[in-house]
Formats: structure tokens, sequence, C-alpha cells
């Protein structure tokens, strides 16, 4: 079966990924730019999807005779975090709309919308130092030209393992938001294709020991159990995971695979074994579950 992603080269490119590494390991035709250049018969990832429209972009693709990677259902299944929250249970932590807010005891919170977050804007539309705040962070997300229109989505905020100097110092982004040691998982069927190191702009500036997993057993097993318990929602999957400062890691986050920019992973290796497992194979990664 032929894979092609629905893109332009001028969309990779602008998204960090390189189209030239894309058709070495999908082939000259992977990248189409219209659905009528898209061969019938050929499994479609709409790289970087094209939301709102993706029912519409559905009915598109089957009527030309392809199917897309994910179905509109399975994209919302990701996209919607009540939709796999309670899956993950003790493997991530609980979220919350606004109808909880006067429900919700004090503390510091995280806010963002169903499929991003403003973490630019951490201190006035992201971080939530306590509950009190709470109002005035969402109405900040919620007056975003761009995002303010997604459903707003509450979580207890985490005090995950902070990336550091070789100084020791702890590293922050320009809008004040801690750098955690946090990883992006590509899946399929259930299969890991790759994974990185989530922020890459910081990789230069952290520590090689910061960087590390503390416990790379931990960050197996939580995986491993969360890939088992939401692998049904969808088949092409991205996983966020970051490391608690005792070692054990927690999922922060699922989302389409489709729409989820690289984040530290080899493009070649990710298309590579995309391809592979599309086919039946076994992809060549020794992170499996």
């Amino acid at each position: 079966m032929d894979v092609v992603l629905l893109t332009s080269h001028h969309t990779l490119t602008g998204q960090g990924e390189s189209p030239g590494a894309i058709m070495q390991a999908l082939g000259p035709g992977a990248i189409q730019e219209l659905v009528y250049g898209i061969p019938k018969g050929s499994l479609v990832v709409p790289r970087y999807r094209a939301i709102p429209f993706g029912d519409l972009l559905e009915r598109e693709i089957v009527a030309n005779g392809s199917v897309l990677i994910n179905s509109y259902h399975q994209h919302r299944n990701l996209a919607d975090s009540s939709a796999w929250i309670h899956l993950l249970g003790e493997l991530t932590t609980p979220a919350y709309s606004i109808q909880d807010v006067p429900q919700l005891p004090e503390g510091a919170w995280f806010v963002k919308g169903e499929t991003n977050s403003l973490k630019n804007r951490w201190r006035d539309a992201c971080y939530s130092p306590t509950t009190k705040d709470l109002g005035a962070v969402i109405n900040s997300f919620q007056n975003d030209t761009f995002l303010g229109n997604q459903r707003v989505v509450i979580k207890p905020f985490i005090h995950f393992r902070q990336l550091k100097r070789g100084s020791g110092e702890r590293i922050f982004s320009l809008s004040g938001q801690p750098i955690w040691n946090e990883r992006r998982v590509f899946i399929l069927d259930g299969q890991v294709l790759s994974e990185g190191f989530y922020w890459t702009t910081f990789e230069g500036e952290a520590s090689a020991y910061s960087m590390e997993k503390l416990n790379p057993d931990e960050f197996i097993k939580t995986l491993t159990g969360a890939i088992a318990r939401v692998r049904h929602l969808a088949r092409f999957m991205v996983i966020d995971l970051a490391e608690l400062p005792g070692g054990e890691w927690r999922v922060i986050e699922l989302n389409d695979g489709s729409m989820s920019g690289l984040s530290g992973n080899n493009p070649v290796t990710l298309w590579t074994n995309f391809l592979k497992v599309a086919n039946g194979q076994v992809p060549n990664y020794p992170t499996q579950p």
C-alpha cells in the first residue's frame, strides 16, 4: 500500500520537517498537495491536518478511493482528553473543565485548549499559580485569536524534573515556563516508530546529565502501560511523557500523529518505520512494548 502525506513542501519546511527525508523514507511520490493527485488505494496522512475541516477531508479522501490513517472519529478520540484520561488513570494527571472551577481545591494549575496550549504566554494564559488566579488565566486564553475557540482544559500543575545547565542553573523558556525532561513518542498500531527529546530548542543548553532518563525502565514501563490502554483509540498517535524528580514518568498528552511536530524525532526513522508497520512488518526500533 502506498503511503502519501497530504501536505506541501512549504508547510513541511515551515514546521522544520525535511521533505527530502520523507521522500527518502516513503518514496518520490509521497508528498501530495491535492486530494485528486493521490493514487487510489493509498493510505493518506494529512500532515498537520486540515483543522477544522477533518470530517469533510475524510469524505473527500474516501470518495477518491483512499483512506485516512486516522478517521475523523479517531482524531477526535485523541483530541478530546475526556476520551482517554480515565483510561490512563494513575499514568497521567486528571483534567477539569471550566464548569469544575468552583469545586477545585487550592493549588497551581495548567490551562490549555483541547489540542494546544499557550506556553509562549506562560504567565498570563497558561500557568495559574493559585486557584484564585484561574479566572484571569482562562479569560486570557479564551481571548487568544488562534486558540481561544478551543475547549478549555485545566490540569493540576506538576513539578516534573527540570532541565539544568552545566552550572546547575535551572532552565526556563523566555516566557518563564520551566523546561522539563520530556519525550515525544510516535506510535502506529501499538508499535513504537521513534522517540525524541521534546525541547529541542534547549538541547544545546541542557547538561547531558539533566537530559538523561534517571530510570529508563520506568520510562518503558509507563510507555508500555499507556500504549496498552489507549492503542484502540486510533492507529497513529503521539504520546508525550515527562519525568518526575524521583525517576517515574507520567503521560502529559496524547495527540493525533498526523498533526504532531517532530519534537526531536528523526524523520527518516519515523517514516521508514511507519511504512514498515503500515505494511505489516516489524519496525526497526529498540524501544518496543
